[in-house]
Order: C-alpha cells, then structure tokens, then sequence
C-alpha cells in the first residue's frame, strides 16, 4: 500500500460528512468553499519485526470554516468533529484498503489562521494515524 491509497481511503470517508463541501489532498494557497477540509503528510514510521513491516503514517487533514460570526463558528465546527472522527472509525480498515492494519483519528487542535489577503478562519487540525503491516522483503543475503 502507498501513502496515496491511504489518503484516498481516509478522503473516501470524509466524503460521507454531507456538511463538507471540499475535500482536497493538498493546502491551498486560497479558498473557494467551505467547510474545507485538507489533507497533508505529517509524518511516518517504520519498523520491522521478524518477517513484519510496520509502517505508520501520520496526516493533517486541516478542516477551515470562515470566521466571520463566532458563536455560528463555534457551533459549526463542534458540529462537525465528532462527524470527521466517526467518518473514520465507522471504517477503519478504509473500505478494505487495510489488510491488517488500521485507522483512526488520534489527536487535534484548533486556531485561527490566515490565508489569503485578510482571510481568517477557524481552524481545526485533525491527525490520523493509519498503522498497515506488510511482509518484510529484506535485502536479500
């Protein structure tokens, strides 16, 4: 499995989040819509035991709501989180994508940010953690 198979796995669960409008696999330098959620690579690791490969990927999928009346903000956005983390709990095999191996949502934070020209908004950083196991191909010997 490839790091593009997880992040498609993890987006075709963001997908059934109907308060999402866009879903994208890369930080825009503007928005066009919102709610917004992207996806970026944070980080992996990889370690081998025995015949196993265990590889865990880390991703940022940032979620971006205009701040423009705070308490409706505030009320979005704790609309949506749970509904973000139940996305990928309700499938944490990502469609069948893992086999073994899993995912799930393990940390976030919010803040506000700028992007653009004088454009803030509310944001909170989802991290997901996907954990998949694959047969150790060594270097021969």
């Amino acid at each position: 499995m490839s790091y593009s198979d997880v992040v498609e796995g993890l987006h075709e669960r963001f997908a059934t989040v109907s308060a999402l409008k866009a879903v994208l696999d890369y930080e825009p330098n503007s928005v066009q819509t919102t709610p917004l959620l992207y996806s970026i690579l944070d980080g992996f690791e990889r370690r081998v035991e025995g015949t196993v490969t265990y590889t865990t990927w880390r991703t940022l999928h940032r979620l971006l709501i205009p701040y423009q009346k705070p308490a409706q903000v505030e009320e979005d956005l704790a609309g949506l989180v749970m509904s973000i983390i139940e996305a990928v709990e309700s499938s944490p095999k990502l469609g069948g994508r893992l086999r073994p191996g899993d995912a799930q949502i393990v940390s976030g934070d919010a803040d506000f940010i700028e992007i653009g020209d004088g454009n803030w908004y509310r944001r909170l950083d989802f991290y997901s953690q996907v954990v998949e196991m694959s047969r150790y191909l060594g270097l021969g010997g």
